[in-house]
């Protein structure tokens, strides 16, 4: 509803600016393209803070209930300094639920010797490493909603807003 509502107030204020069918129609779908693809791909993820679990490679790792929406997964270093998949400097394996693993340099010979992954992530959890992941878990769906409709039924009174104003301006 959010959407539409934002849709028809943007047709609107195009119209009552432009004074042109045509052109508004462009500026309409163009305009609606852009907010909808800069509030997905930049506002979304920002709307609230992003849960980070940290976990033992010797366990069996970790998976999140239900689904979730990744943002990023590595490891910890013993240190507690979080290093995204290969910024160690070294080459991934994967891990036993398909998370990466940063393999330390004090592993690379245990990487180099196993092909399962088991024995990287009994190294790297002796030298105190650790995996993370970074996630929005789906229980926020609808709290997610909530703010994307909040903020498009916004944009569309700031719109009606402005075409009135310039309506009662314009008949003055």
């Amino acid at each position: 509803m959010g959407y539409a509502l934002f849709a028809v107030c943007l047709g609107i204020a195009a119209e009552v600016l432009l004074r042109r069918t045509l052109p508004t129609l462009a500026v309409t779908l163009g305009g609606f393209a852009v907010a909808r693809l800069f509030v997905a791909d930049f506002v979304r993820q920002h709307y609230m803070t992003p849960v980070t679990t940290a976990f033992s490679y010797a366990g069996q790792g970790f998976r999140p209930a239900g689904s979730a929406w990744a943002f990023a997964a590595g490891s910890v270093g013993p240190n507690g300094v979080f290093y995204p998949p290969g910024s160690l400097g070294q080459r991934m394996e994967p891990f036993v639920n398909g998370m990466p693993l940063n393999v330390p340099a004090v592993c690379d010979v245990a990487a180099s010797q196993s092909a399962t992954g088991s024995r990287i992530q009994a190294c790297a959890a002796s030298h105190g490493y650790r995996g993370f992941f970074t996630y929005q878990p789906a229980s926020r769906f609808w709290a997610f909603q909530g703010i994307e409709t909040g903020i498009f039924v916004l944009f569309a009174v700031a719109l009606i807003g402005v075409a009135a104003f310039v309506l009662l301006r314009r008949d003055a």
